[in-house]
């Protein structure tokens, strides 16, 4: 009979827990996303810890079968991936971050290509160098460099996020003169 108490308190609990969580979607603006669309931030510790993550098969693949991925450095220099196309500040786990971008990774676990695509956070180019050391503590193979730099600006005029292309800094929503070094708080 105890038993059958306690168990049933724990049941009243669960009921009682899940009518909140639902009084609280209904009244947020944002409700919780489905399981389905949740995304798996994986902390890349050694080699084996991506190759684990990979068979997984959470991230897509390209024609020629690699996979790309969405990766951040976060200031403990810990690299965190992400399927491809997972936004950098969900992939941060919100934290702040050292560099981020999207890597590509060809079947013998090699990062054949890497930029610093990140518009959530707009890291520059030089952040590569906290990259390499990073992958190289790991021990992943890499090319040594962003293969595609980006350079981030943001339009003091209109606030707009600009990628400069070409060492033209000019902001593509409003013409107004970007400023030739990083400016993003």
């Amino acid at each position: 009979l105890a038993n059958y108490r306690q168990q049933s308190q724990n049941l009243e609990e669960v009921v009682e827990a899940m009518k909140t969580a639902s009084r609280a979607a209904a009244q947020s603006q944002n409700p919780p996303h489905p399981a389905s669309k949740w995304i798996e931030i994986q902390r890349i510790n050694t080699v084996s810890d991506l190759i684990t993550w990979l068979s997984l098969g959470l991230t897509e693949r390209t024609a020629d079968s690699n996979w790309i991925a969405t990766f951040t450095i976060s200031v403990e220099r810990i690299l965190n991936i992400a399927p491809r196309r997972s936004e950098h500040i969900a992939c941060s786990a919100g934290n702040p971050v050292l560099s981020a971008g999207e890597m590509t990774i060809d079947g013998q676990y090699r990062i054949t290509e890497i930029s610093n695509q990140s518009t959530g956070f707009c890291p520059e180019p030089e952040s590569w160098q906290i990259v390499e050391s990073t992958l190289n503590q790991i021990g992943l193979q890499h090319p040594g460099e962003f293969t595609n730099p980006m350079i981030f600006r943001c339009c003091p005029n209109c606030n707009e996020c600009n990628i400069v292309k070409d060492a033209w800094y000019v902001c593509m929503i409003c013409g107004a003169k970007l400023p030739e070094k990083w400016n993003f708080t």
